[in-house]
């Protein structure tokens, strides 16, 4: 074989091992993006904790909130649900800061929830953990919980504390561990928490459970509540925040 045929040969080798990484990389995306595992939750599914990157939006927030001098009747603390809720108009008898912010985590809230005791507020409403479930079992969330709860009531000694239950979602949007068999056994270990703790368990589940699942015509996307229902959640709220 000519020295022209050997290097002829090699780079046909080259170039299709070079080929073969494509595919396979390109194979790999797509099911990453399929399945929406980003790389801190693929490393994370075996066991490898990755911090995220610095958010310095929430930083920036944080920041705002520290220097804002006001002193709150009531302070509710979770994700989306939360966030997306006027509990001001609806209570406009208390002063209420709502420091709801959309995809928190149970780690997420209990980093941020320090902010409270600036606004040094009578009640306390808690709700997050659907988030959670995507990535961690309800023994940890527990544990992240009950962490949060604590740290709360010893920087909050004058505050009463209301834990809310997780929300059920339709079927068609269970993802891996966030299911709504496990979101039952979760809300279970939070009441049985609160009992422990001595604080107040509040069911919002049953009130939008249907089937099994979220009943269909309060939901917008199968997770987040319709504007016309929100009042089912907030009537359950009312002899709490008398």
């Amino acid at each position: 074989m000519t020295t022209n045929n050997k290097r002829k040969n090699r780079w046909i080798i080259v170039s299709i091992i070079l080929l073969i990484i494509c595919l396979m990389q390109t194979t790999l995306l797509g099911i990453l993006y399929v399945k929406k595992l980003t790389p801190q939750k693929l490393l994370s599914k075996v066991g490898i904790k990755v911090n995220d990157a610095t958010d310095y939006s929430l930083l920036s927030w944080n920041s705002s909130l520290e220097q804002l001098v006001y002193d709150a009747d009531i302070v509710f603390i979770g994700d989306s649900l939360t966030r997306g809720e006027n509990f001001q108009e609806y209570f406009p008898d208390s002063k209420i800061i709502n420091l709801g912010r959309s995809g928190d985590t149970v780690y997420g809230v209990s980093e941020r929830s320090y902010l409270i005791s600036h606004f040094t507020p009578e009640k306390v409403f808690v709700m997050c953990g659907v988030n959670s479930l995507k990535t961690n079992s309800i023994e940890d969330i527990i544990s992240q919980y009950e962490s949060m709860i604590i740290k709360l009531m010893n920087e909050n000694p004058n505050s009463e504390f209301y834990v809310q239950s997780v929300l059920p979602i339709q079927n068609n949007k269970q993802e891996g561990n966030l299911t709504n068999e496990n979101i039952v056994k979760l809300n279970y270990e939070l009441q049985k928490m609160a009992d422990r703790l001595n604080v107040t368990y509040i069911d919002v589940y049953s009130a939008y459970e249907q089937n099994g699942e979220l009943n269909p015509k309060y939901t917008v996307d199968g997770i987040h509540l319709q504007e016309d229902y929100k009042y089912l959640w907030l009537d359950l709220l009312t002899e709490y925040l008398r």
